[in-house]
C-alpha cells in the first residue's frame, strides 16, 4: 500500500478514536505509528528520536514518512 494511502487511513483512524472519546497520549500514538510502518521504516525512528518535540507530531512524522519514501530510503 503506498504511504500516502495508509497515513490517510491511519489519520482517519485516530479522528475517529477520538470522536469516540479514546483519547491516547500523543507521544503512545507516535509510536505505534512507527511500529506499524514496518522494518523498512526503522531508521525514520531514528530521525524522530532527534527532531525537536515540536516537530513530534503525527502529522509532522507522516511527511517525514512521505520523504522516506521519495528518497527511496529503504
Amino acid at each position: 500500500m503506498p504511504i500516502e494511502k495508509f497515513n490517510q487511513q491511519w489519520a482517519d483512524s485516530v479522528r475517529v478514536m477520538r470522536c469516540n472519546g479514546m483519547e491516547l497520549p500523543e507521544k503512545y500514538i507516535m509510536n505505534l505509528y512507527l511500529i506499524s510502518l514496518g522494518p523498512q521504516y526503522r531508521s525514520l525512528e531514528a530521525v524522530v528520536a532527534v527532531i525537536p518535540p515540536t516537530k513530534r507530531t503525527l502529522t509532522d512524522v507522516m511527511k517525514l514518512a512521505v520523504d522516506h519514501t521519495e528518497a527511496g530510503v529503504r
